[in-house]
């Protein structure tokens, strides 16, 4: 309990410095209340920064129990939720929700009452800029879930007019509701849709915004630290083709994730093509482009690659796939490079490469940052259905600092310490960071 001359220091800085110390707190630890706890003062001070963190939930029954526990006077403070939409039904067995209720098990009538709970909340989250919605992992949804389910993304653009930021995760619906939300800047889906490439790029094209695609699955984190890799998707039509990339107006940041649904996967959007129209189309406004795949490239995506970072205005790059060899960044470093992520699942590669960055240090001079992203290994689907699903709540940037897994890292790897103070004293600052 802070005394009471550290109390009179606290409240002699002006209001601006303690929100910003309520806000530096509050919104880097998930479970640390004892800051509301010190008094009252401080309390209603700082108790809105708890809302403006990145809130999750596992169904909209928690966001709807969430919303009436906390009243009202405080929502306006939310500006990032992520919320799994679920069917109404959950008395009935795994088993039975994979059935295609095609004779209706379930009157309409439930589904409407929820969806107008659904949308009264929304109503009082005026401010949602981020928002990451997806669906259980289901193989056949039911009907009634499908049309919930396109209710309410149709109602978005008109809860969630200041909406910047949108993941959808879902493949089984079009892809028409995006186009009324006219101030999105950045999109992610996993690429396929209920929507032809024509009228995907007749969507695209209407968001003048738009300026960053990411196209990958919704990775989830089991209980064992593994990412589940979803179902489903290859049964679906490819709506984002390359020649999509033509009808966004101004690119400047495009991701690929490819995700290992079957051993055999074929390679569907980091590919030639899709890097070639990049260039052709953005070579002059795109800025970051990150590669995050689940086995290796082909030669031909890499050296269309190398030639896009060396011809274009990228300075934020990334890269990575399990089983990378360390000494391909050497080809793949460029001169405007500033910011470079790699992705790894294996701590002992780290060391060498911050080893290669520092011998190739001429070949990046610009670069400031390093950032070495561990990825947690991926399952098959078979496997995947053995190990249940454990929620977990993303900091902004989709990654997670974790402390406990970093001193085991540096545990392994002794030389970790010596490495971040060589790159140091080039200029590079170089981070450890959880991905999930």
């Amino acid at each position: 309990m802070p005394s009471q001359s550290q109390m009179r220091s606290l409240f002699g800085l002006p209001l601006e410095l303690r929100e910003q110390i309520y806000e530096s707190v509050l919104l880097t630890s998930k479970d640390d209340f004892q800051l509301l706890q010190t008094c009252r003062a401080i309390h209603d001070e700082a108790y809105q920064f708890l809302f403006k963190r990145p809130l999750t939930f596992k169904s909209q029954g928690a966001l709807l129990r969430w919303a009436k526990s906390v009243g009202t006077e405080h929502l306006h403070y939310v500006t990032t939720m992520t919320l799994c939409l679920v069917d109404v039904d959950q008395s009935a067995p795994a088993s039975q929700q994979e059935i295609d209720h095609s004779s209706t098990d379930i009157e309409w009538g439930a589904y409407e009452r929820e969806l107008q709970a659904i949308s009264t909340i929304m109503t009082r989250l005026p401010n949602i800029k981020a928002l990451s919605l997806t669906s259980p992992r289901i193989i056949r949804p039911s009907k009634l879930f499908l049309e919930f389910e396109n209710h309410v993304l149709n109602t978005l653009g008109q809860h969630f007019a200041n909406l910047m930021s949108l993941a959808w995760y879902g493949d089984h619906q079009s892809m028409q509701f995006v186009a009324s939300l006219h101030n999105l800047r950045s999109l992610r889906f996993t690429g396929f849709a209920q929507s032809s490439p024509h009228e995907l790029a007749k969507i695209l094209s209407g968001l003048h915004h738009l300026h960053d695609i990411q196209i990958g699955p919704c990775s989830f984190e089991t209980t064992h630290g593994s990412r589940i890799p979803p179902t489903g998707s290859c049964h679906i039509g490819r709506s984002f083709t390359s020649n999509l990339l033509e009808h966004i107006n101004n690119l400047r940041s495009i991701s690929f994730h490819e995700c290992a649904l079957w051993s055999d996967a074929p390679y569907t959007f980091f590919t030639k093509d899709y890097i070639d129209a990049v260039k052709h189309h953005h070579n002059h406004s795109i800025q970051s482009v990150k590669i995050n795949l689940d086995f290796p490239p082909t030669a031909d995506s890499l050296a269309a690659l190398q030639d896009l970072l060396f011809r274009s205005s990228v300075t934020h790059f990334g890269i990575g796939w399990p089983g990378m060899d360390p000494e391909l960044l050497s080809v793949l470093m460029f001169p405007a490079l500033e910011l470079l992520e790699v992705y790894t699942d294996s701590p002992r590669s780290t060391v060498r490469i911050m080893q290669l960055i520092s011998r190739q240090r001429t070949r990046a001079p610009n670069l400031k940052r390093l950032m070495l992203i561990i990825r947690p290994p991926v399952l098959s689907v078979r496997e995947s259905e053995q190990v249940p699903i454990a929620s977990t709540t993303n900091t902004k940037d989709g990654h997670r600092r974790d402390s406990h897994s970093e001193t085991q890292r540096d545990t392994v790897c002794p030389n970790l310490e010596e490495m971040r103070e060589e790159l140091s004293l080039l200029g590079i600052q170089a981070f450890h960071v959880q991905s999930v």
